[in-house]
Formats: C-alpha cells, sequence, structure tokens
C-alpha cells in the first residue's frame, strides 16, 4: 500500500508538471507561478450528497474550509449551491478569506507586519516537512495522538508546510515546531538545531530517523555542553534546553501502540509544560469555532493582541459554547451575531447559537 501511494503522488506530480509546463509556454511572460487552490465539496462522496437534498449538510463542509487554510490552499466555493453559500458556511467562507489572506495568495512578495492591524490566522503550532516522495502528516498526527489533542484543544491553530522554509529574523515566540525524524536530512537538521539556538520550541518525533541525522543532533549537544533531561513516559523522551530554546524527542512508533487515552494524556503533559495562552473552550458537538488575531492599536495599549474567534452553527439544533475565564484575556465586544444569545456569567462567556446562528467575539490578550 505503501508503495501504490508512492506511485500515486508521483504519477500527480508528473501530470501537474505538464500542465505547468503549458501554461508557462502558453502564458509567457504573464506566468506568475502555481496557486494551490482546494476545491470544498469536490471530494468523490460530495458528489453522492448533492445528488438528494437531504444527505448534503452544511457541517459536511466547514472540516474541509478549515482544513484548507491550515494547509496552506486556497479554499474555493464554486463547486457549493448557493443554498449552502446563504447560511452559516458562506458566512465562515468570507469571514476566512479577508483582503489579506487573498493577498498573501496572489503576491508571493506581500508581507503584512504587525503594524498593518490585519486578522491573520491564530497559529501556535507548526508542522514541517523537508523529505521527497509521499508522507501523510494526517496518519503520523493519527498514530502520535497529535491529531486528537489538536482537535479538541487547539482546533485549526496549527500550520501545515510541506518544506523546510524558515525566516529566521521573523520568528514568533509563541510558535511551537514539529519536525518527523524519518523526513530530515542533515540539511533539515542544521536548520532544526538553528531554530533550537535562536531560543525556538521544537518537538522532533525520532521514529525512523537516519543514524547519521541522530548522531549530528547528539554531537551538537555534546559539543555545546546542551543541558539534557531523559524520561521514559509513555515513550522515550529526551529534553535538551538553552535558555529559551527547547528540543523535546519522542518516538510515534511506541505512542501508536497505546490507547488513544495514553496519547492525549501524553500530549496534554508536554504541552501544557509549554505554558501556552490561549482561552479555554467547551463546545457541544458540530459547533465550529476559528481563532484569528492582530496586534492592539494605538486605543488598545493594555493589550499585547486582540484574539478573534468565529463561531458557527450549521446544525438544524440548539447549540452551547462557554469560553470559559482565562488570565489573561479581557473579552471587548461581540459583532455580526445571527441567530445566537451571548451572556457574560462568573465562568465565562456563555453562547447560545440557535439553528444557523454564528458570532464573532473579539478578546484582548495582556501578559500577567
Amino acid at each position: 500500500p505503501i508503495y501504490a501511494k508512492e506511485l500515486k503522488h508521483e504519477y500527480s506530480l508528473l501530470i501537474s508538471s505538464l500542465y505547468e509546463e503549458a501554461a508557462r509556454d502558453s502564458l509567457a511572460g504573464n506566468y506568475k507561478g502555481r496557486l494551490k487552490v482546494s476545491f470544498v465539496g469536490g471530494a468523490s462522496e460530495d458528489m453522492y450528497r448533492r445528488s438528494f437534498d437531504q444527505w448534503e449538510q452544511e457541517s459536511d463542509y466547514f472540516h474541509p474550509l478549515m482544513k484548507s487554510i491550515v494547509y496552506g490552499y486556497y479554499p474555493c466555493s464554486i463547486l457549493l449551491g448557493k443554498k449552502m453559500k446563504n447560511k452559516a458556511l458562506g458566512k465562515a467562507f468570507r469571514d476566512t478569506i479577508s483582503t489579506h489572506f487573498v493577498r498573501s495568495f496572489l503576491d508571493t512578495e506581500y508581507y503584512s507586519d504587525d503594524s498593518s492591524l490585519e486578522y491573520t490566522p491564530l497559529v501556535f503550532f507548526e508542522l514541517s516537512d523537508g523529505g521527497e516522495g509521499h508522507f501523510s502528516f494526517e496518519r503520523a498526527m493519527e498514530q502520535s495522538g497529535l491529531a486528537h489533542f489538536f482537535k479538541t484543544e487547539y482546533p485549526w491553530s496549527y500550520h501545515v508546510r510541506e518544506n523546510f522554509s524558515f525566516d529566521f529574523d521573523d520568528l514568533e515566540d509563541r510558535k511551537v515546531y514539529f519536525f518527523f525524524g524519518e523526513r530530515i536530512n542533515l540539511e533539515g537538521m542544521s536548520d532544526v538545531l538553528k531554530l533550537f539556538m535562536n531560543g525556538q520550541k521544537v518537538f522532533l518525533d525520532m521514529s525512523d530517523i537516519s543514524p547519521k541525522v541522530e548522531q549530528k543532533m547528539h554531537y551538537f549537544f555534546n559539543e555545546n555542553d546542551i543541558r539534557l533531561e531523559r524520561i521514559n513516559y509513555v515513550s522515550p523522551v529526551l529534553k535538551a534546553s538553552l535558555g529559551d530554546g527547547l528540543i523535546i524527542t519522542y518516538d510515534r512508533s511506541m505512542l501508536k501502540q497505546t490507547s488513544l487515552i495514553k496519547r492525549r494524556g501524553f500530549w496534554d503533559s508536554m504541552i501544557n509544560y509549554l505554558s501556552i495562552s490561549h482561552m479555554e473552550v467547551d463546545a457541544d458537538s458540530d459547533v465550529h469555532y476559528f481563532w484569528l488575531k492582530r496586534s492592539a492599536n494605538s486605543f488598545e495599549l493594555n493589550y499585547e493582541e486582540i484574539r478573534r474567534v468565529m463561531v458557527y452553527n450549521p446544525t438544524s439544533y440548539k447549540k452551547k459554547m462557554r469560553l470559559k475565564s482565562t488570565p489573561g484575556f479581557a473579552f471587548n465586544r461581540s459583532i455580526d451575531e445571527k441567530f445566537v444569545e451571548i451572556k457574560s456569567t462568573p465562568i465565562g462567556i456563555e453562547i447560545l447559537l440557535m439553528p444557523g446562528g454564528s458570532a464573532t467575539l473579539d478578546f484582548g490578550y495582556f501578559e500577567v
């Protein structure tokens, strides 16, 4: 099966390269490059859903929309009917595909600094791949338990990049980087160690890592007298620290042999150790939400940044959601309320969403 996937991947790359070559030759000087597009509703099962009105549900398309953004694809709704786009799903498309979002896709040289006050996706975790051939992020994340952890604790607050490409002069302190040892060569390990030396936090999966690459990492630790700690918690764990820099290694081949509860406990412990500042959310099933962030303006100097959560209920039932009171966060305002009731309680902000309801809430974040 793995060899078959490799062949399919190679065939897909071959065909796409032929199309790209034809476009480049035909358009000549007007050709600007390749744009990765995801046609929401283009999956084979979606075709059967659309064959009968009762089979097609709005909630079926929220996951593909958010996944497209996480994987760096431009989500296109051209295959969806007008009925679908008139409800909460349509609002989700309008909310996520902003002017900044479109410009960042169409202009490779477009740069938006913190002073632009544009809302951008809130990303805590960056997963990178530098290898050749087919590699399934989803399978790796499922095996390690990361997929379940992200889904329940940090939905859509991660980003997947299919190559090693880091601007070491413009790194975000909040980001946590994930790498897969089987996809790292000697040059890739140099980038991982450079992130570490720049004070970044890195998780490295040691499953099937090349002996030469692993040897390079340990030589680096020994030569620079890096402080190391070893524990055996579900998986063998090695922690290397230098100032703010942190590398934590684990082995997903060990994790996948354990229960989902143990894998969840493992990531709870690992991520909680990093003390990421984020609001705790308790939401009913089928309630979809997505976080954005921007810098504070001159009238918001009490805050370091503004975080926006957009909430949608695409079902035909009433749903509830609670944003629990969290130190360092202050509720600012709610906008674009549609079929919702919002109230403040000692526990936090409670939202009652009617069928098709949606709302946008802003919170100010400050260090405590």
